[in-house]
């Protein structure tokens, strides 16, 4: 894989996870039960760390570092959402897990993609981060609808 390929994929999971951050705390807006609000913030934060992360890796590959702005479809993912959530916390964990499905599937493409080895770990540590979230989000939506 060419720099410039490393560095077209980097930027993809880094806007993934941007827009992630936005859908996040549009979900923990609308969440009433505390513990639940709290995991969600956990995921948040891990999402801001692989944009630090992946940013970095883009630096280090000469790259511009992505902006934490949400593009086209970072708003349409905000804004199922918002929709989502507004039917309670039960709409805003199946929100979530569509989110983290999708990302889900751009880090496991990601992971079979040919990078050389320190971006490799990069991108397979941070997909570890997403099958926790989607696993624990589809715990949670268990728990609170047994």
């Amino acid at each position: 894989m060419t720099d410039d390929e490393m560095i077209a994929e980097l930027v993809n999971l880094a806007q993934c996870d941007i827009d992630a951050i936005e859908a996040y705390q549009q979900a923990i807006d609308s969440i009433k039960e505390i513990e639940i609000a709290d995991t969600l913030r956990k995921f948040k934060n891990d999402h801001q760390r692989h944009v630090e992360k992946l940013n970095a890796a883009l630096k280090k590959l000469g790259a511009t570092p992505l902006e934490h702005k949400a593009d086209f479809k970072g708003f349409i993912i905000k804004g199922f959402t918002a929709i989502r959530s507004l039917t309670g916390t039960a709409g805003a964990l199946k929100a979530m897990i569509s989110n983290e499905e999708f990302i889900n599937k751009r880090y496991l493409t990601a992971t079979i993609a040919d990078f050389s080895d320190d971006y490799k770990t990069l991108v397979t540590e941070n997909y570890s981060d997403e099958k926790h979230h989607l696993e624990t989000l589809k715990v949670l939506l268990t728990e609170l609808n047994p």
